[in-house]
This record gives C-alpha cells, structure tokens and sequence, in this order.
C-alpha cells in the first residue's frame, strides 16, 4: 500500500512539473512570412526549400504517385500556431499553402 501511495505521488508531482512546462513548449521553427513569399510555384526547387536560407528539412512528408508534400509546423505552448505546406512535382514547387 505504501509503495502505490508513493507511485500516486510521484505521478501527480510528474503531471504538475510538466503542465507547468506546457506554456514554454515549442514544436518546430517558427514560419518567417518573407520567407514563405520567396517559394515561387514552378520555378523554386526542394533544395531551395530544404535549404537553411528556406525552411531546412521538413517535420512531415508524404510521397504520392504524382508528387511529394512536405509540412513545416510551428507550436508554442501560448497558443501560436503556423503551418506551411509545400507540393513538388518531380523536383520543384507546384502548389504551397500557409497559415
């Protein structure tokens, strides 16, 4: 019984130091706008994208029949929340969305 209340205890304490953490958390780098205006569909290339000058590797890809989509995703724990999707063809920019 002693060691359960111990159990009990350590997790709630575990539970507390990590929400209050919560607020500083970060996920990803943070989406620079100017940035996302230099992707030109057609003419910008994966190594442009993946380059630290663009946005450097993806968080997320997905290879298709017709192409590859690469997601580049932004979080903090205050809230903030940005998201940049980019579609290839073959080699090079075919459509991008952001948010």
């Amino acid at each position: 019984m002693k060691t359960m209340k111990k159990l009990s205890i350590a997790l709630v304490l575990l539970a507390a130091a990590f929400a209050s953490g919560c607020v500083n958390l970060e996920v990803g780098h943070k989406i620079d706008s100017g940035k996302v205006a230099q992707i030109i569909p057609g003419e910008t290339t994966k190594d442009d994208v993946k380059s630290d000058k663009l946005f450097g590797a993806p968080m997320h890809t997905v290879a298709g029949a017709d192409g590859e989509i690469w997601v580049y995703r932004y979080m903090s724990g205050g809230g903030v929340v940005q998201e940049l999707t980019v579609g290839f063809t073959d080699d090079t920019v075919s459509c991008f969305y952001s948010q």
